[in-house]
């Protein structure tokens, strides 16, 4: 083995960590190396300036020579006295965070002397620079002023802790240094952090900007004695600077890793693996890893080379490794070092034992045909019990090497060692099998097996339960009851399954004595019996229940019953029940029953009133007899239909109308009754004297002939004899026509105008009825003598208007409809005739000044008017009715109206707008005799005009 050149001697146990975080006790700074702000790498060979190569911050030389023997190119040798480079005071060299580095030289012959400075900044009274590097002894310190108490802080390696750096070979040396609050320091020498600590009083301090000084001290009248030795490539940081940080700036140091031994490596149990690293690297990780014949490689064990750590004595590093993978495969060590060591590797074939196993098949205590099988397999490690992992397949090895099942794999259950696979087998047939479990083995455990017996037992399959053979009746209450099964390991027996005292259960035999009856419990009675048994499996599930009867007839004294003297139907709840015997000394009690299972005793008596439990319907009553000895006969039973309630129904007349002109009607019913149906239905006009009808079909019925409103009531009875309740309907019988009377013309009102050529004349009348009253009206017309025509049969009102026509006769009918349909008698008006005078007619006899009109608008284009006060228009006609047609307007004024001379009426013709063909005047008589109209014009000033368009007569 090699020793690498800065190797340390022995371990130094207080180490200050590489990340000066840690060392200022400020919990969000981060381990981040610095950038370099200024280097002189004393390159230049001659000359006096150290060149900067980063910052510009060149150095002077005073003394100092060149050498070409450098750590990497030249480098400079200072005498001890007073050989310096100077660098000029900048904040770079002062950061609140910083480091430095460099390469230092001396002679064993002629070694520096103690205390000389090899680096310092600043000095402020000859007590020591802010920071500096110094000789102590045989290796190198840091100084810090606190800035506090002013007092220098020395960080020294410990006496005996490493070689002599002054051996003729170049040496690194780095330091790292925070400024603040608890800020601190850190010394490397060779790759190694050798002291350090925190400075609690360097409270919001920073370093003093002055001078760098390289080789003695930042001042030279101090008395302080100079380095003398060869620095070479100086640099400074802008932060903290970590192992691998200083490492790097050495040159790379090849090594080789070497697999000495291998102690016996099996799954689950720790082995040593004994390496060798040459040359001995500082710090880094060793790592064994296990690949497997797949080349997939599996971590199994590694331990950290840490800088403050010795060696072993031998060079020789023992690596602990636990493997959970076995088999064969290649065994690789991987050293992963720290700078400046170059990493390496090394194999070699291995073999790692695999851990065995036992296999344990588990299965349940019993099997039966037709159900699925349900077993387990255990895998249980022997050893370290590390978990095992895989696929189990199951074999039926009964008859020969083994016939494959299924197989499963093992989800691994990390609480435990041992692993648990479970299978569900389809049914197997009745019979004994052996099944083996083969564990296959994985990468960590050796495969395994195990077996286990299974039996199989028949499935249940029941016969039937026979009573005696099959015989129908015994007179022997203890019978012999066939229960026939495979499969069958239990019993139960029963004669009344409802009573818990009445069952039990019994190892399984194929034929039993049981008893029919259970006189220790009071069931001691002849009749209809029955046996329950059911079997329980292998697994005790018990089957169904299966049964058989017999009648037992022991020749007990029985009677007969008869229910209400053997009626069909009961319409009460409370029977008479007959229930005589022959020989009733014989018989102590009689027992009633309407299910043949609940009885209520009764003290003997031929006949029993009984009111039963039960709602209507069918109904059955059961009897049986006990004798002088407390023995209950066999039962008889009669029947009836029980039905207390009446039938209910409606009836409508006529389908529910509310009127008829008729006294025979239809009456129809609806009636219901859930027993024994509607069998009888009666009518009544009067509630009193009742008439059968047939039903359900409707039936025609007269009523009571007088009009007004009229009842018929209605009952109905069913099959049992009840009636129900009476129900009724109402109807209106109206015999009686309505009547109407002569329709009569109304005058047209004043401001009508004509329709065309006609006038609306109006016609009236009245109708009556006495008890429905009018529904409608009937009316006809007859024009000129022809044949009668329909105007209307819908009118509700007696009263319309009609347009007639100048030149012709008009006749009108009527007639009235009551709401019961009856029909009125058609009576006719007086036949009239209208007849028109127009302006132009000779009959009109015109006195003063009348002028012509012409229009569209008029009657017939023309009408007559006048403006002067006096003129008139007389017509002299024989009829009932008169009426003026003309116009009103804004220029119209006013008329007189004489009949044979008398003034009737003055009429205004002024109007806000126009409007021609209008009737100005209407008037009638009740005869029809000659007459004189005289229309005198007033002559009204500002609007004179009055208009004569037509006279009307009629």
């Amino acid at each position: 083995m090699r020793l690498g050149r800065r190797l340390p001697v022995i371990a130094f146990a207080v180490v200050v960590m590489l990340a000066m975080a840690t060392l200022t006790a400020t919990p969000s700074s981060a381990v981040v190396d610095g950038s370099p702000v200024a280097q002189w790498a004393f390159d230049e060979g001659a000359g006096g300036t150290a060149f900067d190569s980063i910052g510009g911050l060149d150095g002077s030389l005073s003394g100092p020579s060149w050498i070409s023997d450098g750590f990497t190119g030249s480098a400079l040798r200072f005498d001890g006295v007073d050989d310096v480079v100077t660098v000029e005071s900048d904040p770079t060299l002062a950061s609140p965070r910083m480091a430095v580095s460099l390469w230092v030289r001396g002679k064993a012959a002629s070694p520096p002397a103690d205390g000389s400075i090899i680096l310092e900044l600043g000095d402020r009274d000859c007590t020591g620079g802010d920071y500096a590097l110094a000789v102590d002894g045989s290796n190198v310190e840091l100084r810090v002023r606190d800035d506090q108490t002013n007092d220098v802080l020395r960080f020294r390696v410990p006496a005996g802790s490493m070689a002599s750096l002054w051996d003729g070979e170049w040496h690194h040396v780095g330091m790292n240094y925070v400024s603040g609050d608890y800020g601190g320091a850190s010394l490397l020498i060779d790759g190694n952090f050798h002291s350090g600590g925190t400075i609690r009083s360097l409270t919001h301090a920073a370093l003093d900007v002055s001078d760098l000084a390289i080789g003695r001290a930042a001042r030279s009248d101090c008395g302080r004695p100079a380095f003398g030795g060869d620095i070479d490539d100086v640099r400074v940081f802008d932060d903290v600077m970590s192992r691998d940080g200083f490492g790097a700036m050495e040159p790379p140091i090849p090594t080789t890793t070497t697999i000495v031994q291998v102690s016996p490596l099996s799954v689950g149990t720790t082995g040593t693996i004994t390496v060798d690293i040459d040359p001995v690297p500082i710090s880094g990780w060793i790592r064994v890893f296990f690949a497997d014949a797949d080349a997939v490689e599996h971590l199994i064990g590694g331990r950290e080379i840490e800088y403050w750590m010795p060696p072993p004595p031998d060079g020789r590093w023992s690596v602990g490794a636990v493997s959970d993978w076995g088999g064969q495969g290649t065994l690789i060590v991987r050293s992963e070092l720290g700078l400046p060591h170059v990493p390496s590797s090394a194999s070699i074939p291995v073999t790692i034992a695999k851990e065995p196993v036992s296999v344990a098949v588990t299965t349940e205590s019993t099997y039966v045909d037709g159900e699925p099988i349900h077993l387990g397999v255990w895998i249980d490690p022997i050893g370290p019990n590390v978990s095992p992992y895989g696929q189990v397949d199951l074999y039926d090895t009964t008859a020969g090497p083994g016939v494959f099942i299924d197989s499963a794999a093992i989800v691994v259950n990390p609480s435990s060692s041992a692993q648990w696979v479970g299978f569900t087998l389809p049914p197997r047939s009745a019979g004994s099998y052996r099944l083996e479990a083969r564990y296959l083995g994985s990468i960590s455990h050796q495969p395994g097996s195990g077996s286990s017996d299974l039996e199989v037992l028949p499935a249940l399959v029941m016969g039937d339960v026979v009573i005696n053979g099959g015989a129908e009746v015994t007179s022997d209450p203890i019978v012999t009851v066939a229960a026939p099964a495979e499969g069958a390991i239990a019993l139960e027996v029963s004669s009344d399954p409802t009573d818990i005292r009445r069952f039990y259960t019994i190892p399984y035999a194929p034929e039993i004595t049981t008893w029919l009856t259970a006189p220790w419990y009071g069931a001691d009675a002849d009749g209809v019996r029955t046996i329950w048994i059911k079997w329980a499996d292998h697994l005790n599930r018990w089957s169904d229940w299966k049964t058989d009867t017999i009648i037992l007839d022991r020749g007990l004294p029985t009677g007969t019953v008869t229910i209400d003297n053997g009626a069909q139907y009961a319409t009460d709840s409370t029977l008479s029940v007959d229930v005589p015997v022959p020989n009733p000394n014989l018989v102590t009690d009689v027992g009633l029953s309407t299910d043949g299972v609940t009885f209520t005793t009764f003290p003997y008596a031929s006949s029993i009133s009984w009111t039963v439990p039960t709602a209507d319907g069918p109904l059955t009553v059961y009897a049986r007899w006990r004798d002088t000895a407390g023995r209950w006969s066999m039962t008889r039973s009669d029947s009836i239909v029980l039905d207390t309630l009446a039938p209910t129904g409606s009836i409508a007349i006529s389908g529910g109308q509310a009127l008829t002109n008729t006294p025979t009607v239809t009456v129809s019913s609806v009636a219901n009754d859930g027993m024994t149906g509607v069998t009888h239905f009666e009518l009544s006009n009067d509630g009193t004297n009742w008439t059968a009808e047939t039903f359900p079909e409707p039936v025609s019925w007269t009523l009571s002939t007088t009009n007004g409103t009229r009842t018929v009531w209605a009952k109905w009875q069913d099959g049992a004899g009840n009636w129900s309740a009476i129900a009724s309907d109402t109807i209106v019988l109206d015999t009686v026509a309505p009547t109407s009377t002569i329709p009569t013309l109304r005058l047209p009102l004043p401001g009508s105008a004509l329709v065309s050529a006609a006038l609306p004349v109006g016609l009236a009348w009245s109708g009556g009825d006495t008890t429905s009253g009018i529904a409608r009206f009937e009316l006809s017309q007859s024009i000129d003598g022809a044949a009668w025509s329909s105007i209307s049969t819908t009118l509700t009102s007696p009263a319309v208007s009609r347009n007639v026509l100048p030149g012709h006769t008009y006749r009108y009918l009527v007639r009235a409809i009551d709401r019961a349909g009856n029909l009125g008698t058609w009576v006719a008006g007086s036949t009239f005739r209208l007849t028109a005078y127009q302006e132009s007619s000779s009959a009109i006899q015109w006195t003063g000044t009348w002028r012509t009109g012409t229009s569209r608008s008029f009657w017939g284009s023309h009408d007559r008017y006048a403006t002067a006060t006096g003129a008139k228009a007389g017509l002299t006609f024989t009829g009932h009715s008169f009426a003026w047609v003309g116009s009103v307007g804004p220029t119209r004024g006013s008329a007189r109206i004489y009949v044979n001379g008398i003034l009737v009426k003055s009429i205004s013709l002024y109007a806000t707008g126009n409007a021609n063909r209008r009737i100005l005047f209407a008037t009638s008589w009740s005869r029809a005799v000659s007459r004189t109209i005289t229309i005198r014009i007033s002559g009204t000033a500002g609007h004179p005009r009055g208009d004569i368009d037509a006279l009307l007569t009629w």
